[in-house]
């Protein structure tokens, strides 16, 4: 009975705590998905908090109590907003009742990726961090490191592991890659609701989160998929602050910025690119002027996420590194740097175009079998015969090969993410009006930087979960309702729901 007790409870802990943030922010005001999408990033940047907070100061023990105390904070909670969970439970009634197929294709697939994220042994993940992680756990602090003058990579979430390796078990870690998979969810709810009525929003959310890879990651530790989901989060922030300028979005947006720092130097590379979104959007919708008086009206909540915000920066990381590592940051992969500037830079905008058009391993298969050509071999001739004689090995760090295998650290993004996802962010940053613009915008300047910095391996895919991820919601964009049909919501649905079950069933974890 104490093993069974033992076992559950972290899960409960993350049931608890997400139903309350769920409730509260209902209390607020927050639609569905957006009180469910922030409850689940909450909840994430509370739990690295408190780990980081006792590791800093070198009692982890001491975690475990803050989180009674919060446990029983969030149980309070749940019993005075009751209401609010129970017109929770209904309104989610009814949307499933509305879209049952599609709905219950959603739901198998999210419990075939829980299963899998709750038996999941790190060791079989790829997680980089594990080892520097255990570390962590026998030293009791992130400063006792006995490796030498290697530098440490930011933490926000691979500290996260704490939650499951206090328990001397390294089963379950994928419970965060799996509640980051259901933030996506929400959050591109949320946002293509903005620009579609609900049929056409709930279609581009089936569309993200049929997207094998992201699938793939919601089994994971979350190394991948949790800075994805946070980036997510903020745009979502982002656009209910221009749409009403608020404390609480504002505050959670620099928390939530900060909280995306969260490996290597690339790391950075985005929140950098959101400070500068959000100043742009605010200034330009609202003046400077309203945001300080916000700060200034609301000085104890101001306060209040100072220390969160100094954790999330990593300043304290950075500066024991130059102290006592000899470089201010480390990295948890290492990748090659992109040695040919802008030449390769633009090799490899044109490479990782070809590999988005990731039509997957069966459909390659099913055209060989069918008309003997395979798919794969069509991309990688467009290659040989227009890219290669003129670009060379420019920017790549080995040979550019097409590669559709089930593979987790390989595969790319689906069909339906270069039909769809990759059209619609290039139109809206064209035709859509400034917001959306800005936003789109701020996401191919990270792609330019991501093809700037880092040399192509086949690995990079990596780099682009955050592209795809948060700009799935752009579809919604450029599918209106006299130009998306039912029938056309139906075939991308159904679509979907295939390339969901494909995923789950025989990605290679």
């Amino acid at each position: 009975m104490h093993a069974i007790i033992s076992i559950t409870a972290p899960f409960c802990e993350i049931g608890i705590l997400c139903l309350a943030g769920f409730v509260l922010f209902r209390q607020w005001g927050y639609t569905f998905a957006e009180a469910a999408a922030y409850a689940v990033i909450t909840m994430l940047m509370a739990l690295s908090f408190i780990f980081q907070t006792a590791f800093i100061i070198g009692f982890p023990d001491l975690s475990a109590k803050v989180e009674v105390i919060l446990c029983l904070v969030s149980v309070f909670i749940l019993v005075s907003l009751r209401g609010h969970l129970a017109m929770g439970g209904n309104i989610l009634k009814n949307f499933v009742s509305a879209y049952p197929r599609a709905c219950t294709a959603l739901f198998l697939c999210c419990c075939c990726l829980l299963i899998r994220a709750i038996l999941l042994s790190p060791m079989s993940s790829h997680w980089d961090g594990l080892d520097y992680m255990l570390l962590f756990e026998q030293q009791g602090n992130f400063f006792a490191f006995p490796k030498g003058d290697e530098a440490l990579f930011p933490v926000n979430h691979l500290v996260l592991g704490h939650f499951l390796l206090r328990l001397n078990t390294e089963f379950g870690m994928g419970i965060f890659g799996f509640m980051a998979y259901l933030s996506v969810g929400f959050s591109t709810y949320a946002l293509a609701r903005r620009y579609s009525w609900p049929p056409t929003a709930f279609t581009v959310t089936m569309v993200v989160m049929s997207m094998p890879r992201l699938v793939c990651q919601a089994a994971s530790p979350g190394d991948e998929i949790v800075p994805a989901a946070v980036s997510l989060f903020c745009f979502l922030c982002i656009t209910r602050s221009v749409e009403q300028p608020n404390i609480k979005d504002m505050l959670l947006l620099i928390l939530g910025i900060l909280f995306g720092i969260s490996s290597g130097i690339t790391s950075l590379v985005f929140p950098v690119i959101l400070i500068l979104l959000s100043c742009v959007l605010f200034i330009r919708r609202h003046g400077s002027y309203i945001w300080w008086t916000l700060l200034m009206s609301n000085k104890l909540a101001s306060v209040s996420v100072l220390l969160p915000g100094i954790i999330f920066s990593q300043c304290w990381l950075f500066l024991f590194n130059i102290l006592y590592r000899g470089a201010w940051i480390g990295s948890s992969a290492d990748f090659p740097p992109n040695a040919d500037g802008l030449q390769g830079a633009l090799a490899n905008f044109f490479r990782y175009v070809l590999e988005s058009a990731h039509f997957t391993q069966p459909l390659d298969l099913l055209c060989q079998w069918m008309m003997d050509f395979r798919l794969s071999g069509m991309v990688q001739q467009i290659y040989d015969l227009f890219v290669w004689p003129v670009f060379g090995d420019w920017g790549a760090a080995t040979p550019f090969v097409i590669n559709w295998k089930h593979d987790g650290t390989l595969t790319w993004f689906g069909p339906l993410a270069f039909l769809l996802i990759l059209p619609a962010v290039i139109y809206t940053l064209i035709r859509g009006h400034r917001r959306i613009k800005a936003m789109t915008m701020a996401l191919m300047g990270y792609f330019y930087m991501v093809t700037l910095i880092t040399a192509w391996t086949p690995g990079n895919a990596r780099f682009f979960t955050l592209f795809y991820t948060c700009g799935g919601f752009c579809v919604a964009f450029i599918l209106p309702p006299w130009r998306f049909t039912k029938r056309g919501r139906q075939v991308i649905q159904a679509g979907s729901a295939v390339l969901l079950f494909y995923a789950c069933v025989c990605m290679n974890y």
